[in-house]
């Protein structure tokens, strides 16, 4: 068996973008205090994000929304957290899809069992999936953060989606993506 399987899951990673927008707060970029910096979000705070979607998706397949997270302080039991993330889906290739009012909205809460540290990397991902869209798609998402009862900043690294796949390529780069 060789290392490379071609059934699987795979990270569709999207880093924020940070040029400002017309209704949102942005989040800091701070020195974590040990030399590295990332968006410290606080309560409200926003960011904006872009997936494309790749040719090696299984079709219909299951995706998960997920964020990449560190506390900036130490949590206590029961202290929670959100993440929302709210997003459109558009097909590419002149299907007629447009880009409409950011559609669908999608909470993450994360409670702490108390054990969680300031920078401590987190990884906060849905329960529920979304069917993966086809190839060359584009979900633009806004994330924004809510302090919940831990009433600290956390520091967000990035969105990304998990998602199956089943192939290395699609056999063709437009519509009909699978023939």
């Amino acid at each position: 068996m060789g290392l490379y399987n071609e059934e699987g899951w795979r990270d569709n990673i999207a880093n924020f973008f940070t040029q400002a927008a017309t209704g949102m707060t942005e989040p800091a970029f701070e020195n974590m205090g040990n030399g590295l910096y990332s968006h410290k979000f606080t309560n409200g705070e926003a960011l904006v994000t872009h997936n494309h979607i790749n040719h090696d998706v299984k079709p219909n397949g299951e995706t998960y929304f997920h964020m990449h997270w560190a506390p900036s302080v130490n949590m206590a039991v029961g202290e929670t957290i959100t993440w929302t993330i709210d997003y459109t889906i558009a097909r590419g290739h002149h299907q007629g899809d447009v880009f409409t009012a950011l559609t669908t909205s999608l909470v993450l809460t994360y409670v702490a069992d108390g054990t969680e540290l300031a920078n401590e990397h987190m990884i906060l991902e849905s329960t529920t999936p979304i069917v993966t869209p086809e190839p060359d798609s584009l979900i633009l998402s806004k994330v924004t953060y809510g302090e919940g009862t831990f009433g600290s900043a956390s520091y967000g690294f990035n969105m990304d989606l998990h998602y199956e796949v089943d192939r290395n390529a699609t056999p063709n780069k437009a519509p009909n993506f699978y023939a």
